[in-house]
């Protein structure tokens, strides 16, 4: 079998191999998984060599599906049995003991537990070395599919005859949703939610103890993606019927979103949740925003679309995490060369296309960040490495050797002369950023973590890196790559982020968000029910953001809660340059301006605008409101409106015990 890069250099896999019957690449990339008969292969995506050889089934290998962190690869056979391989070409274990054939493997999120189903009824929960943990039992008919939900703290077993079975993550029955024909099941994004997809066309909504909230029947035909808004109670479903339907939780029909004229295939938001994205059958992709308005057809052109699981873990229409960029990428598979053929699409968020690729290649992307001086970008395209492009000048691109396993996490220098990215390997590379220069090599590489790093940061000053990890460290390092502080959590640390004056946050899984002094000494906690996923710091340093599942939060810096906001009810906060006020878009474009000390106080209601951000002018006097139909300029007299922020948070002030060190803040 033959790989060929983007840049044209051909990789040849074990010389024909015309008897393939499933391939598999690894979400990072690295690996390629092939099966031909009953052998297993392993192959470096690197330089296409083989890693090993594995010839442990004794009928047909049926599919092959690696772990969500890439390290582990297991292979269903004909024999009913699972093998589980290293991805550096160890053998771990053969799972046996499903009575019947084995259907599908499913890894949790965490890649910590493995889910094998099959004719047998039977639901089976293994630790990723294949030690046996428990049979889900109860099932009266074959199970269809597994699924684990967004925290991997509920497991769901679907058949066609008996419903959804759910379990806790030890493999103990919590509820049934006893109700035959569901096709499909979705996660809510907090894990509380499970909407599921029925034979009768309908879509329905349930709690996780199995009691049904709603019905909801639009559609006139099958259905075949539903999909959770990540920032309100929205969803969207699409089908057959070649209508995309957008809807509250309430059971509420907020929008038809019609215009395709063929059945569609899957349906996404973004994740930022301000746009809508489809794909049909005929490769069309729609852009609508997330009121259900028309952006956007961004067409391809009658190519066969190549099914996701014969290709990765993911899905072939790809969103950046900054919900900027849109890539597509379609296939057709030569049988004669024995390659895959790709083409490769990317569209800006409003439809503009951006860049289109067609070459022999595996492909997957993803993007990252903006310099502070707003003259660079950063993203990243395996093959083509990590790659900074000049805002002004797209043709001036300057390509990071070797960059080509950069996991995503990526931060500039406050001078920008610097950009620290983060790696698959868990090292720290640490790169100029001088956009002349056309090959770049980095200048130092940091051996930071055992675990996956989320988050890299500089200080104000610059001199200092901290980054953040799912081994539950936060480590502190000088600019030369000298390690001087380990802070530690008791869960996967998702972010940390540097005050103005040099005090550092970190936000975890163990529901905390921990401050620290310049010399990495604990200062306080704030303590929170769910895992805390973001944390910012006002311009100043005196307020801080923090961000969970559940509620957005505000802090001073003495840990006193200010403010506990609903994350559902909002979608773009911005803090004024004084920061003295945190202006908030509420997801149905209300503007809402809020003194940090006091209460809401100011509320406009922007008409006709699906709001996607805003952002203070430097002078504080207005606001810039980014939205589908452009950029808006909002005008605030901020004196006039303190003015009435104090009248109204007068007694406030004076009465509440917890403001007794701000009662003068309106004197």
């Amino acid at each position: 079998m033959q790989i060929s890069s983007l840049n044209g250099k051909d990789m040849l896999l074990g010389g024909k191999s015309n008897n393939i019957s499933t391939i598999a690449l690894s979400p990072d990339s690295q690996t390629v998984a092939t099966a031909e008969d009953k052998t297993v292969k392993l192959w470096s995506r690197a330089n296409g060599s083989l890693i090993k050889n594995f010839t442990s089934h004794n009928k047909k290998v049926t599919k092959l599906i690696f772990s969500h962190d890439s390290k582990t690869v297991a292979s269903i056979g004909d024999d009913n049995k699972v093998n589980l391989y290293s991805h550096n070409g160890s053998f771990i274990k053969t799972i046996s003991g499903h009575t019947n054939s084995v259907s599908n493997v499913t890894f949790s999120h965490d890649s910590q537990l493995i889910a094998t189903d099959g004719d047998d009824n039977l639901v089976k929960l293994w630790k990723r070395d294949g030690n046996f943990i428990k049979a889900l039992t109860g099932h009266t008919s074959t199970v269809q599919q597994v699924i684990f939900s967004s925290n991997d703290r509920i497991i769901a077993s679907i058949t066609s005859d008996d419903g959804v079975k759910l379990w806790n993550r030890d493999g103990n029955p919590l509820s049934t949703i006893d109700y035959p024909g569901i096709q499909d099941i979705e996660f809510s994004p907090d894990s509380n939610i499970i909407a599921s997809i029925h034979r009768d066309n309908t879509v329905k909504l349930w709690s996780i103890d199995g009691k049904l909230l709603t019905t909801f029947r639009k559609h006139h035909d099958t259905i075949n993606s539903v999909s959770f808004s990540p920032i309100d109670k929205t969803i969207i479903s699409a089908g057959d019927d070649a209508k995309i339907q957008l809807w509250r939780t309430d059971g509420t029909l907020i929008k038809t979103l019609s215009g395709n004229t063929s059945k569609i295939k899957t349906v996404q938001f973004s994740p930022d949740g301000m746009f809508i994205i489809s794909v049909a059958y005929d490769n069309t992709v729609k852009l609508w925003n997330r009121n259900g308005d028309f952006i956007k057809t961004l067409y391809f052109g009658n190519t066969e679309v190549l099914d996701s699981n014969k290709f990765n873990n993911d899905n072939l229409i790809s969103i950046s995490p900054d919900s900027k960029i849109i890539t597509y990428l379609i296939s057709t598979f030569s049988t004669s060369q024995g390659r895959y053929i790709f083409n490769l699409k990317m569209w800006n968020s409003k439809g503009k296309e951006l860049k289109h690729i067609q070459k022999n290649s595996f492909v997957s992307l993803s993007f990252t960040g903006l310099s502070d001086d707003s003259k660079t970008i950063a993203f990243f395209i395996p093959e083509y490495a990590l790659q900074l492009r000049n805002i002004d000048d797209s043709k001036n691109v300057v390509t990071l050797r070797d960059s080509d396993s950069v996991n995503g996490a990526l931060s500039f220098s406050p001078d920008s002369q610097t950009i620290a990215t983060t790696n698959k390997d868990n090292t720290i590379q640490l790169w100029h950023t001088d956009i002349t220069e056309k090959l770049k090599e980095p200048y130092q590489i940091i051996k930071a973590h055992s675990d996956k790093i989320n988050s890299v940061t500089f200080s104000p000053d610059g001199k200092i890196i901290a980054s953040a990890s799912n081994d539950k460290t936060v480590k502190l390092w000088n600019r030369d790559g000298t390690r001087f502080k380990t802070l530690l959590h008791q869960g996967k640390v998702n972010r940390v982020a540097f005050s103005p004056d040099g005090i550092l946050a970190s936000a975890a899984e163990d529901t905390t968000v921990k401050l620290w002094d310049s010399q990495g000494r604990e200062q306080r906690k704030l303590p929170h029910s769910q895992a805390v996923k973001y944390v910012a710091f006002s311009p100043d340093g005196n307020t801080i953001l923090t961000q969970s599942n559940d509620y957005i939060k505000l802090w001073n810096r003495n840990g006193q809660e200010i403010k506990n906001i609903d994350v559902s009810q909002y979608s773009s906060f911005d803090f004024s340059p004084d920061s003295k006020i945190l202006a908030a878009f509420t997801n149905y474009s209300e503007l809402k301006l809020h003194y940090l000390n006091g209460v809401w106080f100011k509320e406009a209601k922007i008409e006709g605008f699906s709001i996607n951000g805003l952002s203070f002018n430097p002078d504080g006097k207005t606001i810039v409101v980014t939205s589908d139909d452009g950029i808006s300029t909002l005008s605030l007299d901020i004196d006039e409106l303190l003015k009435r922020a104090c009248n109204l948070a007068h007694d406030y002030l004076q009465n509440n015990p917890k403001m007794e060190n701000d009662r003068n803040l309106c004197s």
